[in-house]
This record gives C-alpha cells, sequence and structure tokens, in this order.
C-alpha cells in the first residue's frame, strides 16, 4: 500500500528503480529482506515472540573480536 497515486509510483519507480526485496524463510517464518540495507537491526522482544528457541550470540563471537556499534538516528 502507497500514500502515492498510481502516476506518482510510476514516476518515482522510473526515477529510482523498483524496491529490491527478497521474500524468504528463517527457521520457518516468512521474512522480508531489504537487500539494500547494510544490516537489520530487530529488538530482543521481537526475536523472544518470533524465535523463542533460537540462541542470541554477540556479533563479536563471529569476529572473533570486540566490537563496538553507534547509531546515528
Amino acid at each position: 500500500m502507497s500514500h502515492l497515486t498510481p502516476k506518482e509510483n510510476e514516476k518515482l519507480i522510473s526515477l529510482v528503480g523498483q524496491r529490491c526485496t527478497v521474500t524468504g524463510k528463517i527457521n520457518g517464518k516468512t521474512v522480508l529482506w531489504d537487500t539494500g540495507a547494510q544490516v537489520s537491526i530487530v529488538s530482543a522482544k521481537f526475536l523472544k515472540e518470533n524465535f523463542p528457541n533460537c540462541t542470541i550470540k554477540d556479533v563479536s563471537e563471529l569476529l572473533n573480536c570486540d566490537l563496538t556499534l553507534t547509531a546515528a538516528n
């Protein structure tokens, strides 16, 4: 659903292209992957509700080093 009229949407697509998204599954749950995002962040509440049996690990375990993340909104 879009707030744009069909004509406005067509103009926008001609300028920037269509969204690059992929539908997939994680542990049997349907997810939408934004292929243009560098990272995807979800809340602990979302994880507990949707993936209650998954173990959450710190990203530093994957990198084998300390990591400090900073966000700017």
